[in-house]
């Protein structure tokens, strides 16, 4: 099953009570009228409802993801669900019920996104503490990517993913848009590309092993590996990607993970924070 976003409300409403009637065991025998789907507001790859059971079961709510048209291309749906499914086995993601064919059902959690001005928030509330200690958490996970079995740094290797987008896209269909692109430097971005591979750990220098041994031992080095330790990294904390609760100390919650993957350190310090 397939929802579209563009259906009329009845339609829609019928296929999401459908989803959800086949994924979510406890609500299988619901009518279409004891569902109630409202839009969440926030997604950027994706369409997002939470459904509502009106019947006293468990759970009460939950959230259908809806992929966004196209976000395949740069998403890889498979991964990234494989991915949360073993984060939610883990217990450090929203609970995963399943998935069904352009979307998933998650969990519902009581929380709100944050604001990018409370990232950095200390005073009434430790909110930077806590994601600090959020993050440490995951980096501490080991999850098992089908296609990195190594678990090695995926930078590079998304990069170069985008960039054969970049190189092969058209828009034939806007003109203003192609335009724009004609503006985008590709064979430059490329030569870039490659210089930061030679100048930061990756595959042509043993991710970073020969860059060390030319090093002098100290202080500054030992600081340089654990920056550049690879560690199972979110890549994409943006406030919205950041749940938070009313308690003090606060509890967060990841959300999101559709470019989680294996990555330097100080790579995602720098991208996510």
């Amino acid at each position: 099953v397939s929802t579209q976003s563009t259906w009329g409300e009845d339609r829609l409403h019928q296929t999401l009570c459908q989803v959800c009637r086949a994924i979510i065991e406890n609500w299988s025998n619901l009518g279409d009228h004891e569902l109630k789907y409202e839009g969440i507001s926030g997604g950027i790859t994706n369409l997002l409802y939470r459904v509502r059971a009106l019947r006293d079961v468990v759970p009460s709510s939950a959230l259908v993801r809806v992929f966004g048209d196209k976000t395949e291309i740069i998403i890889d749906r498979k991964k990234e669900t494989d991915i949360l499914r073993q984060l939610s086995d883990m217990g450090f993601s929203v609970l995963l019920y399943g998935s069904f064919g352009n979307g998933r059902i998650e969990g519902w959690k009581d929380m709100r996104p944050l604001q990018p001005k409370e990232m950095g928030e200390r005073h009434p509330r430790d909110i930077c503490g806590a994601i600090a200690s959020e993050l440490a958490k995951m980096h501490e996970l080991t999850p098992i990517e089908l296609n990195n079995l190594e678990k090695l740094p995926q930078v590079f290797v998304h990069i170069d993913r985008f960039q054969t987008n970049v190189e092969t896209i058209d828009f034939n269909d806007s003109p203003e848009r192609a335009k724009l692109y004609r503006r985008i430097n590709i064979k430059k971005m490329a030569i870039e590309t490659e210089w930061l591979r030679r100048v930061l750990p990756s595959d042509r220098n043993d991710y970073g092993a020969q860059i060390f041994a030319k090093l002098p031992e100290g202080p500054r080095v030992d600081a340089a590996r654990f920056a550049m330790a690879c560690v199972f990294a979110h890549n994409d904390l943006l406030s919205g990607n950041v749940l938070i609760d009313e308690s003090n100390p606060p509890t967060i919650q990841f959300v999101d993970f559709e470019y989680a993957c294996y990555n330097h350190r100080a790579h995602v310090l720098c991208v996510d924070t």
